[in-house]
């Protein structure tokens, strides 16, 4: 019955053990995804700045060449 017990509190310790491992996975897992969208959001918003600078320089340039 001894080695019962122990095989329990080891099987328990080895249980919590598995738990945070999983709770840590989870949250690397979240960061992950939090960090890819938030570098893709930077990224489309940089291109879409990018392409509107672009756009007025080009209106200026035109108008430039007009006069």
């Amino acid at each position: 019955e001894v080695i019962n017990m122990g095989d329990l509190v080891l099987g328990r310790e080895q249980f919590r053990e598995l738990d945070q491992v999983a709770w840590t996975a989870k949250a690397g897992f979240g960061l992950g995804v939090g960090a890819i969208a938030l570098i893709f959001v930077v990224l489309v918003v940089w291109c879409c700045c990018r392409r509107h600078h672009q756009q007025s320089n080009a209106a200026v340039t035109v108008r430039e060449t007009e006069v």
